[in-house]
């Protein structure tokens, strides 16, 4: 517990540094130059995330979503992995018709599974139900092990 808070205190020691000496204003490539940090594009992410590469960090998706398009947000420290800051490169808004379009075909395919699920343990039931007598004399005239 107490090694829990030092590396704590020691994560936001290193927060406030990155946040001081951070070019105010600047561009990414400015900031992650000056702080010595490698630039990354992770691809296209949801509001409910995960951001590849980084997880799931309620902070950093909520920064994410409300930045405007070529703002940077950060630095953020990840867990076991230092320091992010992040760019939003474009935010694509929520289109209503492509989503009803697939609306129906993704129902259908989601009705399916759970039909299958369905299926599947009905017959493992029936099967676990059924009393099935094996008669070995039969099945070794047909080649069977018996």
């Amino acid at each position: 517990m107490i090694a829990d808070l030092a590396r704590k205190k020691q994560d936001e020691a290193t927060l406030s540094a990155l946040r001081d000496s951070a070019p105010t204003g600047a561009g990414l490539e400015a900031a992650t130059a000056k702080l010595g940090l490698k630039v990354e594009t992770p691809e296209a992410f949801g509001k409910n995330g995960p951001i590849p590469g980084l997880g799931t960090g309620k902070e950093i998706l909520d920064a994410v979503f409300a930045a405007s398009s070529g703002e940077v947000k950060g630095p953020f420290l990840i867990a076991g992995q230092g320091a992010v800051l992040v760019k939003v490169l474009e935010k694509n808004p929520f289109d209503r018709q492509a989503f009803d379009a697939q609306r129906a075909q993704i129902v259908d395919q989601l009705k399916n599974k759970k039909s299958g699920k369905i299926l599947q343990a009905l017959l493992v039931r029936r099967h676990a139900e059924s009393k099935i007598d094996i008669n070995k004399d039969v099945l070794a005239r047909f080649g069977g092990n018996g």
